[in-house]
């Protein structure tokens, strides 16, 4: 992830995000599917 990507083409940014973002999200996603975290809509961590 960049928050400067190549002209050409189409690619996301992190928005301003941290960069670990994504992980972040993704330990929170599993922690849900274990069950080790209820199931929520609104994202469970802060940036």
């Amino acid at each position: 992830m960049t928050d400067t990507p190549p002209v050409e083409g189409h690619f996301d940014t992190l928005e301003g995000m941290p960069s670990d973002w994504y992980l972040r999200l993704t330990r929170e996603g599993i922690r849900m599917l274990r069950g080790r975290r209820p199931m929520s809509e609104p994202i469970p961590v802060r940036p």
